[in-house]
């Protein structure tokens, strides 16, 4: 399903910004519908615009790290997994000759 905690937290911040449209939804209706005074759903607008935006430019961000082949975090992490992976392969191999 989900290969690593990045994926996970991104899935989450997805989660979320649907959450916020929802509650955008909820404002537009309530103001539809005459629960809400103007000046409340404006405030509410506002509110709930810079919670997307903080969403979007998080979510952005996350994906951006994990997409991007010259963050030396990416290939660090790369080059280790790989390594482990060939160390492995290496006593695999080993084994087999032994055999």
């Amino acid at each position: 399903m989900l290969k690593n905690y990045k994926e996970l937290k991104v899935w989450f911040l997805y989660i979320a910004y649907g959450s916020n449209c929802e509650m955008e939804t909820q404002r537009l209706l309530s103001g539809d519908l005459g629960y809400i005074e103007t000046g409340k759903l404006e405030i509410l607008q506002e509110g709930i615009g810079e919670v997307e935006r903080m969403l979007k430019a998080l979510i952005k961000s996350l994906e951006r790290k994990a997409l991007d082949p010259l963050n030396p975090r990416t290939l660090e992490s790369f080059a280790s997994t790989n390594r482990e992976k060939n160390q492995k392969v290496k006593i695999v191999m080993e084994a087999k000759k032994a055999w």
